[in-house]
Formats: structure tokens, sequence, C-alpha cells
């Protein structure tokens, strides 16, 4: 449940916009208990103004800090279904890193956005995976756009449509949860935009948090975006001042080895010059040598463009697994290559395809699988592209 915590004093803020009105909320967790501290709705969007829509929400959104003090280090964004692209699909049961990667797989095959120019989540559900993805206007550059005015979206989350808000007095009870109201806020201004607001505080609390409760929150901003644990800050500064101690030492050792290494380099050099027959030969083979790396130039911009089948066949004679067969083998274009096999389950295949996606060295892209199919012998019949 939301109202069991172990941290420390936790605070968020949640923003709703539609129809040019921002709606946002702030909520803190104090002592186990979580309230909502501010609650507030603004007109952003003026159409007189010449800046873009999405300048104008962040300006709005820095403007409120400014004035109203609500803080903007621990941000959620709430977006309605209908903004986002999703379907549900049944998977058969697999571990938590094969779930993630199948469904990797799968939004890259269905998902209507051009580039792979989005971010996607998934969340479990009791016989299918809720799979959805938000397009690159309602992810990264929203993200871009906020970080630019110290604005952290830690969570970008979407309304789903099993939540159930009422009010009770002072006190908001969403899916059984009591969250206590302490803004000050009339009986007639709380309604769903508020409430959109406060499920996207809910949301940027919990990946701050990590809090565990009874909805599981769908957050499209991937790991790497979102808010690093304070607590963690001073270990991370004191390891960075070490690390770059250590790199300084390094640096001073090797550049005093250089310069003996210099001084050594000199010595040899006044010795070399008084054989002139040496010289002569060492002249000889530089040459030859910039004959040699000529021709292997031309050779290599001959043949870069070109696929040595040799070189497939060898990669795909080598890269084998039991319980998987390649019966057909056939290029596409510029370097892609299809790859049409069996494999004795879903478990083998996806064992299979993750032995290729560690081998990057091998392969310009990672790979593609195109589509699978068990037939009725229990196999799983796939295709697979490869770019060398």
């Amino acid at each position: 449940m939301l109202g069991n915590f172990e941290t420390d004093d936790e605070q968020a803020l949640g923003i709703f916009s539609v129809d040019d009105v921002a709606y946002f909320v702030e909520v803190k967790c104090v002592a186990g208990k979580i309230y909502i501290d501010k609650a507030l709705q603004k007109k952003y969007y003026d159409e007189e103004d010449e800046a873009p829509r999405l300048t104008q929400f962040v300006e709005q959104a820095d403007l409120m800090h400014q004035v109203h003090g609500i803080a903007v280090d621990n941000v959620g964004l709430c977006y309605l279904l209908d903004a986002v692209f999703g379907y549900e699909k049944h998977f058969p049961s697999m571990k938590p890193d094969e779930l993630s990667h199948a469904v990797h797989w799968d939004i890259e095959l269905n998902c209507p956005f051009p580039d792979s120019n989005y971010w996607s989540a998934y969340n479990e559900r009791k016989d299918n995976v809720w799979i959805a993805a938000i397009d690159e206007d309602h992810g990264e550059k929203v993200w871009q756009a906020c970080k630019r005015s110290d604005i952290n979206i830690a969570a970008i989350t979407v309304m789903p449509q099993n939540v159930v808000f009422s009010r009770e007095d002072n006190t908001i009870v969403m899916n059984g949860m009591t969250i206590a109201i302490k803004a000050e806020l009339k009986d007639d201004e709380w309604n769903e935009n508020f409430e959109n607001a406060l499920y996207a505080a809910l949301a940027a609390l919990g990946s701050s948090a990590q809090v565990n409760a009874d909805i599981d929150f769908v957050n499209f901003v991937p790991e790497k975006y979102r808010k690093v644990d304070e607590k963690w800050l001073v270990a991370i500064t004191e390891m960075a001042c070490y690390f770059f101690m250590a790199v300084i030492f390094i640096f001073c050792f090797n550049l005093a080895r250089l310069q003996i290494a210099n001084n050594e380099i000199a010595y040899f050099d006044k010795e070399l010059s008084a054989y002139s027959n040496i010289k002569e030969n060492i002249v000889l083979l530089a040459d030859k040598r910039s004959y040699v790396d000529d021709t292997n130039r031309v050779l290599s911009s001959l043949s870069k463009d070109r696929l040595s089948w040799h070189s497939v066949f060898t990669i795909l004679g080598t890269m084998t697994m039991d319980g998987v067969f390649l019966n057909e083998v056939e290029s596409i274009d510029n370097g892609l290559v299809r790859c049409r096999g069996e494999a004795k389950n879903y478990d083998t295949l996806v064992e299979f395809l993750q032995m290729y996606e560690t081998n990057k060295k091998i392969f310009k892209t990672d790979p593609v699988l195109e589509n699978f199919k068990t037939d009725e012998n229990g196999m799983v019949n796939f295709s697979l592209l490869l770019k060398f």
C-alpha cells in the first residue's frame, strides 16, 4: 500500500494539462503518511504568444515553482489513455528478463511511431501483458524541455480505467487508500483533472521512494533519466573524487615514463644517425609499407559494400545452439540478411536471440525478430534479420 514507508520524508509534484490549463498537485509523505500540500490550476497557453505550446507549459511550471514554492525536483506527468499507443497480448510464462526481451521485440514490430523515437513500458495483468508507448512529442521532447529549466521529470504515466477516486471531508480516497488534504481547496474546486495530477504525483513519489502500491504505475521515463536517490549523491561524489585523483596520479606517472622513453629515443636517434646505410634501409622499408597500405586501402574500398557469404556462413555456422536450426538464409539489401529457422521451444529461441545480441562486434545492429509461430509439433518457426 502507498501508506507504508520506511524512507525519509519525500515529496513529489504531479501535473496534468487539458484545454490549455495545467493542474498542479504537490504531495508529501511524512512519518509514513501521504497528504496533499498544494493543489493549484493555471492557464498556461496564450494563442497570441508566439512561443510554442510546450515552451509556454514549461515556463508556467517554472513560474509556479518561483511564486508558490512548489518543488520541481521530482515531477510526474499524466496522460489519458487516448494519448498513448497501447494493446494487450498474451505471453507464455517466462522470467522477468525474458518477458522484457519479448516485449521489446513485440513493441518494435507493432509500434506505429517512426525510427524508434518513442518511450515504452509494460504492465503485467492477470492473463495478459499491457504494452504501451508514447511518441517523442509526449516523451523525450517534454523531458528535455523541462530539464533545461531544472524541472526533473521522474515519471510519465497514464491514467488507467480501474482507478476510482472519492472525496470524504478533508481526504481523498483512491482505490481504498486515504490521502489527507492540507491544501486550501474548496469542495467544488476538486475535479477529475486534479485527480489525474494527483495520480501523476503518486507515480513520481513511487519512483523516488520505491513505494509498493496496489496500483502498478506505468512509467515511460527510462531508468537513466529518472531522479537519482539523494542519499547516494555524497557517496557518488566521493567515488568520483577518488577516481579523478587516481587518474591524475596515473597520468603523472605515465608522463614521467614517457619523458624517460623520449630521452632514450633521442639517444638512439643520435646513434642511428651514424649509420647511413641503416637509415636508407629504413626509408626503403617505409616506402614499401606505404605501398602496402595504399594497396590495402584500395582493396578495402572495393569490398566494403559487398557481402561476404563466406563470412556470413562462417559466423552462422559458429554461433549455433542445440534445439535451434536455420533452414534458409537470403540477402535483402545493404548487408541485411534474413534467416529463417525453427526452435524446439520459445525459451530456446529467446536464449538464441540473447546470444546474438551479445555479439555486437559481429553485427552492426541488434538482431530483429520479424515473427515467430508455434506449429502443431510444438516447434517455433521464426524469421530473423541480421545486419553484417
